[in-house]
């Protein structure tokens, strides 16, 4: 990889760092809204539940780690078509295209489930369960610029987290 590609990605996760991601979501966005149709687009933004509680038990070292784990299970979980990044932190957002609303909620239910199912930490002598909130927005249903989708996407995954965590909300 060299230093312009590298300068896209998460150093720690491997995914797309939060300012390219956005910047491709601008560009499927733009290429979505000039499309015959307006072929639907979707944004998830997921938070891992409780991770300030897995660095306090188990250090910041290890849970790098587990972001690490995680983006793994995200990446391959969501499938190819999808662009995943770190957003920030232990937040990771996804750009489903041509997924409307329902297919976002489809994908996102089995990815939180899978989340869920998986033990991380196993190989540095842990058994970590995790769980993760996801807010949904859908182009053009819900918004129809990037700025909205991820307003909308980011107040859906707040009520979750507020309701109790471990689940998906559209906006």
């Amino acid at each position: 990889m060299n230093k312009k590609e590298s300068s896209h990605i998460d150093e720690l996760t491997g995914l797309l760092n939060r300012k390219s991601c956005l910047e491709k979501f601008s560009q499927t966005m733009a290429a979505a809204k000039a499309s015959p149709k307006e072929s639907p687009l979707s944004l998830a933004l997921l938070d891992v539940d409780i991770f300030s509680k897995m660095n306090e038990q188990y250090g910041h070292l290890t849970g790098d780690n587990l972001l690490v784990m995680v983006a793994h299970a995200i990446r391959e979980y969501s499938g190819k078509e999808a662009l995943c990044g770190r957003y920030g932190g232990d937040e990771f957002v996804l750009v489903l295209q041509g997924f409307d609303k329902v297919m976002a909620l489809k994908k996102a239910e089995e990815i939180r489930a899978r989340m869920k199912q998986t033990v991380y930490l196993t190989k540095y002598g842990h058994q970590v369960n995790l769980s993760a909130s996801f807010g949904i927005a859908t182009f053009p249903d819900d918004a129809g610029d990037v700025l909205g989708l991820l307003a909308l996407a980011d107040r859906a995954m707040f009520d979750v987290k507020e309701k109790g965590k471990d689940a998906v909300k559209s906006a």
